[in-house]
């Protein structure tokens, strides 16, 4: 098994962190579909039926 380096330790977190920031943007744009529907209204990208 390879010794991780820093570098790769950097990339890990850089990863981590965007798969974070893109499961928060997956959970605020179920949010903001859901809150449009309750008014009776689709999201801009039409993802809500």
């Amino acid at each position: 098994m390879s010794e991780l380096t820093e570098d790769r330790i950097r990339e890990i977190v850089r990863e981590e962190i965007a798969a974070e920031t893109d499961r928060q943007a997956v959970t605020a744009r179920t949010e903001i579909g859901a809150a449009l529907a309750r008014l009776g209204r689709r999201p801009v990208d039409g993802t809500a039926r």
